[in-house]
């Protein structure tokens, strides 16, 4: 489809393919209705990274099937969205979402139930009447119900089925078994339960061809994992952006920024490159799937060292600004002046090594590809990016790792903020940070200089002496 064409014609022509490949014959009224249905749920306000985005790639046109589960496998996301889109609450007629977004399944008898419902409620393992954990799970579960809403009548029971099987195995990486362990015995059997429950008539090597045709889907969906640095990154800040639109706000705080950093380095600490990536029937072959592997190690251990970086500055300031008047937006300390620009991109002949190097200058990339995918972000989160790379680039990695340590003394409270101060950073970088904040924080200079004195007499340092 032509280039200057936009995402919703993009997603049109997917779906036509789609339809046509399976042998489906829609009306073009028919198509731009569901097409349309599904773009406006996927570039809903709050929406970042489960958008329309990642279903307008060359790759998901190799399999009808495949593209309709991308289409519709991320229709739901409640942590998101904060309700089910009002042009896709047909689909869940019955449901009841309470105020903290758990979803209880209707309690229909077997043959009361609609079949769209019948069919994703044996797919996933979902009894009637049950509670759902609010969870990524749920979401799939819940996007894999409007997708058999909105294609029950288009599809043979079949197309529709694996349809349902590839939604269910894109849930997030830590609800998912290895499947090239015992598990995948007793998933094809499972799948083979269900199959017989609707009379499909399949033999085992359709669910294997099925199984393998999902766990492309699932590895395909995870392929960012794999990106270069400074992509994977911007789409973990793209999600960071969904869950914390806080983040978007001109007037985010500090606490709210070193919060939601500290919340995401957690998470990318809890994630393992075998958790990723799923193998089934030999594909994807052994040397790929090892490649796949280490390129996914190596991302997230720059992607760590990048969350240190920016938790152990955001902390820093964090405790500062708790003992000069308390939480403030972040932009009172660092202004829009782009005062740590330089330390983004470090000069080479510095002595810099080239593995802190490329991890200093991701953080402009980060940003510049952030802000050319969207205009929300604000100019807080790129200087946060600047303010993390100079820490980056004034403290070794020991130090940082130190900080990190007394950053959890003193949020239990078993450090004071100006012991933390004294202890977690090198005292010169204090004392060009304080001077820093002093000149741009003008409404809590007094205050900022009274920290540096008080350093200075802890420390009776000569270079935070001079600094003051």
């Amino acid at each position: 489809m032509n280039a200057s064409f936009s995402a919703l014609h993009q997603l049109m022509g997917q779906m036509q393919k789609a339809f046509e490949d399976l042998g489906v014959k829609t009306s073009p009224h028919a198509l731009e209705s569901l097409s349309s249905t599904v773009f406006q749920v996927l570039t809903a306000r709050e929406r970042h990274y489960h958008t329309v985005r990642s279903r307008s790639e060359p790759a998901l046109l190799k399999d009808p099937i495949w593209i309709l589960a991308s289409t519709f496998k991320d229709v739901v996301y409640l942590q998101i969205d904060k309700r089910v889109h009002p042009l896709i609450r047909s689909a869940l007629e019955g449901f009841v979402i309470d105020e903290n977004l758990s979803v209880v399944v209707p309690a229909f008898q077997a043959e009361n139930m609609p079949f769209y419902l019948k069919l994703a409620m044996s797919i996933f393992g979902v009894p009637p009447g049950k509670k759902l954990r609010f969870s990524a799970e749920e979401n799939k579960f819940l996007s894999a119900v409007v997708a058999a809403y909105f294609l029950c009548d288009l599809l043979e029971t079949w197309d529709l089925f694996r349809v349902l099987v590839c939604i269910k195995v894109t849930t997030p990486i830590l609800g998912i078994s290895h499947f090239e362990s015992d598990h995948a015995v007793g998933w094809l059997d499972k799948l083979d339960t269900v199959q017989s429950e609707f009379q499909l008539k399949k033999t085992k090597d359709d669910l294997k061809s099925l199984a393998a045709l999902a766990v492309e889907v699932a590895n395909h969906d995870r392929m960012m994992f794999v990106a270069q640095p400074e992509v994977f990154l911007s789409r973990v800040l793209s999600l960071m952006l969904e869950t914390h639109p806080v983040l978007r706000n001109p007037a985010c705080s500090v606490r709210q920024m070193r919060m939601s950093f500290q919340q995401y380095y957690e998470y990318l600490r809890s994630i393992k490159s075998h958790q990723i990536f799923q193998k089934f029937g030999g594909r994807p072959h052994d040397i790929e799937f090892a490649r796949l592997k280490k390129k996914a190690d190596q991302n997230l251990e720059i992607a760590l060292q990048v969350f240190q970086s920016m938790v152990v500055s955001l902390v820093m300031l964090e405790s500062l600004s708790m003992m000069t008047g308390g939480d403030a937006p972040y932009l009172l300390f660092i202004g829009d002046l782009g005062v740590f620009d330089s330390f983004i991109a470090p000069d080479p002949a510095a002595g810099v090594d080239q593995k802190r190097m490329l991890i200093a200058t991701l953080s402009g990339r980060v940003y510049e590809l952030l802000h050319q995918g969207s205009g929300r972000v604000s100019a807080s989160l790129k200087n946060s990016f600047a303010l993390g790379s100079y820490i980056h680039a004034q403290m070794s990695d020991s130090e940082i790792h130190q900080a990190l340590v007394l950053m959890s003394q003193y949020q239990k409270g078993d450090l004071s903020a100006l012991d933390f101060l004294a202890s977690a950073y090198p005292e010169a970088i204090m004392g060009d940070l304080l001077l820093v904040f002093s000149q741009i924080a003008g409404t809590r200079s007094s205050q900022i200089r009274e920290v540096l004195k008080e350093l200075q007499l802890r420390a009776g340092s000569s270079s935070i002496s001079k600094a003051a």
